[in-house]
């Protein structure tokens, strides 16, 4: 599997960032549906109004997929916030997940006796 990541960088208004946190969970979220090459994609706010959206997919299977991309989505979405963002491409040399998730910790077991400095109530 060949993975790119694509690491889409612009400035975006103050007063205009939560429509755009909002506008890229709702795009990107129907892209995931619509592509099945998309792996993960993250809003990162870098500070001073600088945001990086970052999408993480499979070019192998990219190419066989016919989806809408003559201007990446990520761009149009800073496009439409009046944005012209850099974007840049990286081949991914490793990917690390974990392999499993660990469980929570056990919840301590009812005991029949009262806890210290616990009062029991009357019935």
């Amino acid at each position: 599997m060949a993975l790119v990541l694509t690491i889409t960088t612009g400035r975006v208004d103050p007063a205009r960032a939560e429509a755009f946190q909002v506008t890229f969970q709702t795009l990107l979220g129907r892209r995931f549906d619509e592509a099945s090459f998309l792996r993960q994609a993250m809003l990162v706010h870098l500070g001073d109004s600088v945001w990086q959206m970052l999408t993480l997919w499979d070019s192998a299977l990219a190419q066989s997929h016919v989806v809408d991309n003559d201007v990446p989505l990520t761009v149009r979405i800073f496009r439409d916030f009046g944005v012209e963002p850099e974007i840049r491409l990286a081949d991914v040399s490793s990917f690390l997940q974990p392999r499993r998730t660990v469980a929570p910790p056990a919840a301590e077991a009812p005991t029949s006796e009262p806890s210290p400095g616990r009062r029991e109530e009357a019935p």
